[in-house]
């Protein structure tokens, strides 16, 4: 593969759209109808900005994972991975990492000039957490990788409905929680998949910790979750609306 080829495949492209969508779900949360074109403009630029710090969050990813020995070459045969490119190599991907963070930051610095401040510190938060998911302290080895990925999924969908409203609410980070739980169920899959080679490794996944039969029972408690939170979600709203009524017919 060509250079381009290569660091398209090597930050893992397939999972970028999950927290991308996560923030754009907490914008259209708001009334969009009612929003001028530079607050689009500037949610436009929140979604690279995300694209890039999720880069940077896998290639880092990568990087400690070769560190620790747990990416070897057998993971390299799958997949394309940077720690085993001669002319990139650990410590070029890691240089890459900390470029797309520094371009992630500009973005957002963009983003605050455009009306919507606080949306800057909000990407310096998930940038920290992407950051330590597996770099120093190396949540994900502690069987805590987890907590920051449910955490940047509330924080996008709260940053979301900061871009469009210009305000944080409660109501921009409940939206967040059923898709937290489902972005979960697919780290918790993998590190099911991967729960004996993370234990030869002397790694530590909430998998290894609890076990494979009880990360299941996880897994689609998660998932039952989420979906029973959409469903009261839509019924409160339909409540709201006046088209919720109790017994005998009377609005709720």
């Amino acid at each position: 593969m060509n250079r381009a080829k290569r660091l398209f495949s090597g930050v893992r492209p397939w999972a970028l759209p999950f927290y991308a969508i996560t923030l754009v779900v907490g914008f259209l949360t708001y009334n969009v109808f009612t929003l001028s074109a530079k607050v689009v403009l500037a949610l436009l630029i929140a979604v690279i900005g995300e694209l890039f710090i999720h880069s940077a969050t896998n290639v880092i990813n990568d990087v400690y994972d070769f560190r620790r020995g747990i990416d070897d070459k057998e993971v390299a045969s799958i997949r394309y991975h940077f720690a085993y490119d001669p002319e990139i190599g650990h410590l070029g991907a890691y240089r890459l990492s900390l470029t797309f963070l520094a371009v992630a930051l500009a973005l957002g610095l963009v983003v605050a000039l455009l009306g919507r401040p606080l949306a800057l510190l909000l990407g310096i938060i998930g940038a920290v957490m992407g950051y330590t998911y597996s770099g120093p302290p190396g949540l994900k080895y502690r069987a805590l990788g987890d907590v920051p990925v449910m955490l940047a999924a509330v924080l996008l969908t709260l940053t979301g409905y900061y871009i469009a409203s210009g305000e944080l609410a409660l109501r921009g980070l409940l939206v967040g929680l059923p898709l937290a739980l489902l972005i979960d169920d697919v780290l918790m899959a993998n590190n099911i998949r991967d729960l004996e080679r993370d234990r030869r490794a002397g790694v530590k996944t909430l998998a290894t910790v609890i076990g494979a039969r009880a990360a299941k029972l996880l897994y689609f408690t998660f998932l039952s979750a989420a979906y029973a939170i959409e469903v009261a979600s839509l019924f409160y709203a339909f409540c709201l609306s006046g088209h919720c009524f109790r017994w005998p017919q009377r609005p709720c």
